[in-house]
């Protein structure tokens, strides 16, 4: 009876598996900006781990002038009980080739899994500096300043502190 079974399940396989109609790969070189345009884009997003999490970023931007940017993130982090999303507008200045300031507003809200009600929304004013050691390498500090009321500030979200750092491969 169990190699029945076994025979059964292996050609149910098979069939399912010659059912299914061939994909072609998608060239996505035709969705990319021009070499000549100020728009730029990445991104990046890590994969699913032991517990379902995927953290994923991406960037719009605009280069204003040689020095100036406009860049609009968005982050989203998906955790056990609940999932993480943040937007930031900010405005990158370079003072030289590598050294930049960077200002910007940011909204972050969390979406509960499990409960019915979500927190607020935290809006947050930011400012730090940054440093682009290569061109694929930089770390940035930076100040939040959570802008919302007291009693509708998240736990553990009056100000924040952030180093961050940035590897391309």
């Amino acid at each position: 009876m169990i190699t029945l079974v076994r025979v059964v399940f292996i050609f149910l396989c098979m069939a399912i598996g010659k059912a299914q109609n061939p994909v072609t790969d998608i060239d996505f070189t035709q969705y990319q900006f021009a070499t000549t345009s100020k728009f730029y884009t990445n991104g990046f997003s890590y994969p699913r781990f032991l517990d379902n999490e995927t953290h994923t970023q991406s960037t719009l931007g605009y280069q204003l002038d040689e020095k100036f940017f406009i860049q609009l993130n968005h982050y989203y982090d998906t955790y056990r009980t609940n999932d993480i999303q943040r937007l930031e507008l900010e405005f990158k200045n370079y003072l030289g080739d590598k050294l930049y300031l960077v200002n910007g507003v940011a909204m972050e809200r969390s979406i509960s899994k499990y409960e019915a009600g979500n927190s607020k929304p935290q809006f947050m004013m930011s400012t730090g500096a940054g440093y682009d050691v290569n061109s694929n390498f930089m770390i940035e500090a930076r100040y939040d300043k959570n802008m919302n009321k007291k009693e509708n500030q998240a736990i553990g979200k009056a100000s924040l502190f952030r180093v961050l750092s940035k590897y391309k491969f």
